[in-house]
């Protein structure tokens, strides 16, 4: 029996609401599991007549979010199963975070993808002025408005591509253009941004072919100090290239930042599905099993030193993930198992 009350290798499930059957179905989410004592998370497809285990992890696998997709089965109408086992100690929280089910194959890695861990990718940055593309580390900016962590995981050394905004003119512009993709039908086009300070600057998104250059998409001025997600329809026959444009504001505190740069098969607005859950309204449509003291709860990040720092949605300390946590000490914090 454990500090907290639950015991060695007890297991606690999450369930999905009941998913209809596609010929093409992909299930995603984000999971972090940190602590010398860390067990397994298991995740499964059960429908009326048989359970299939989809995937599995065991042991610390450090303090950093990773993703994971899974190719489902077309079977009949079904759900979806997480389940964590408990470790032999208090140092063994799981946490999971952005799970999403859409009705396409799972997602190939497309040349433009980029995560800027190992610098800008197959993206070229603008070389021929000061207001330039950088990547760099979360928490490196001298205006206090930049982000104090990535979004790929979450952390103060993780790294993004960045627009400073000091020692130079309003009105400036900086490209920074991806190369050169086949269009294979309809496609997505997301990626994070982050833009807080009062210096008005802009964002925009061109798509560049042969014949023609087009703005899709344009944000300006102070957003909230966080991580918000765009997504861009594309429908284009033939080849083109994606530019990001960033136009400096009226004052240096108005600094731009960039992760996560992504390219999807199918429309955006096609894509979303009814059990799609970032935890920040509890669980959604996701119900915790409650015959044990082991159990899914949705809670703050960053009240354990093995929790999250940050949930991996919008990248705060302020916001929630799901993970399993003892009923005879329940706080505030990160859904947790221990």
């Amino acid at each position: 029996m454990s500090e907290t009350g639950s015991q060695t290798n007890e297991e606690s499930d999450l369930f999905s609401g009941l998913i209809g059957p596609n010929p093409k179905q992909c299930l995603t989410f984000w999971y972090h599991m940190y602590g010398e004592q860390i067990n397994t998370l298991k995740v499964f497809q059960l429908n009326g007549e048989r359970t299939i285990e989809l995937w599995n992890e065991s042991a610390n696998q450090g303090n950093k979010w990773y993703f994971q997709s899974l190719s489902l089965n077309d079977t009949r109408p079904y759900r979806i199963k997480y389940k964590a086992k408990r470790g032999n100690g208090s140092k063994s929280e799981i946490a999971i975070d952005d799970i999403s089910i859409t009705n396409t194959e799972c997602k190939k890695v497309y040349s433009i993808d980029c995560n800027f861990e190992k610098e800008t990718c197959n993206w070229n940055v603008e070389q021929e002025s000061e207001y330039m593309w950088t990547v760099i580390s979360g928490g490196i900016h001298p205006n206090d408005t930049g982000p104090v962590v990535d979004h790929t995981y979450g952390l103060y050394d993780g790294n993004y591509i960045y627009l400073n905004a000091s020692n130079i003119e309003p009105g400036q512009k900086s490209n920074f253009t991806s190369v050169t993709v086949s269009s294979e039908g309809d496609a997505c086009f997301t990626f994070w941004f982050h833009m807080y300070g009062d210096g008005l600057e802009t964002l925009n998104v061109y798509l560049v072919s042969e014949t023609m250059t087009q703005k899709l998409w344009s944000r300006s001025g102070n957003k909230p100090d966080l991580w918000q997600l765009a997504f861009i329809d594309i429908s284009m026959l033939g080849t083109y290239q994606m530019k990001l444009e960033g136009v400096r504001g009226s004052s240096k505190k108005g600094d731009i930042a960039v992760d996560d740069i992504s390219l999807l098969p199918g429309s955006c607005y096609k894509r979303a599905f009814f059990l799609d859950c970032n935890f920040e309204s509890e669980k959604c449509n996701w119900l915790a099993s409650f015959n044990t003291t082991y159990i899914w709860t949705t809670n703050k990040t960053g009240d354990s030193t093995k929790r999250p720092n940050n949930d991996h949605t919008i990248g705060t300390a302020e916001e929630t993930t799901t993970v399993a946590s003892d009923t005879t000490s329940r706080d505030d914090s990160i859904a947790r198992r221990s």
